[in-house]
């Protein structure tokens, strides 16, 4: 073999492991993720309910896995104890969806009010999804 395909020859090799190196890094950094990953959608973050006359509101949010790998529902927990999540601990494959539903008790209680659930899942780039329920009690 001739000095000038050696020198090629090495100077491919040199670049193959410069390129795997920086690659590796990129993937260590989080830069690069591979996508074979479970993603957690909702269908919606938040809802208003707008004015209500107190009693119990109720919603039914959509969970999706837009991933590619099985969504896991490690957690689901209400803020307060007014507010009911019917929902257990599952796992979602890829492509499906799962529905939460949530209802909030406004007995005696006046003007705005905020509720929050919280989801927790093996989804990396969001292991934690905050849902919303807010509205304002008229009577």
């Amino acid at each position: 073999m001739k000095t000038a395909e050696k020198l090629k020859t090495w100077a491919l090799v040199a670049s193959f492991l410069f390129l795997s190196v920086c690659l590796a890094r990129f993937a260590l950094l989080g830069v690069i993720r591979p996508s074979f990953y479970p993603k957690l959608v909702c269908d919606e973050q938040s809802i208003d309910f707008g004015p209500v006359s107190g009693g119990t509101v109720s919603h039914v949010f959509c969970l999706t896995n837009a991933g590619a790998a099985p969504l896991e529902i490690e957690r689901v927990k209400a803020e307060c104890g007014c507010t009911h999540v019917d929902f257990r601990k599952a796992s979602i494959p890829v492509g499906t969806f799962r529905e939460l539903g949530v209802s909030v008790r406004l007995n005696r209680r006046r003007g705005d009010f905020q509720h929050r659930v919280l989801i927790t899942s093996n989804d990396p780039d969001n292991p934690s999804t905050v849902l919303r329920l807010t509205g304002t009690v008229t009577d």
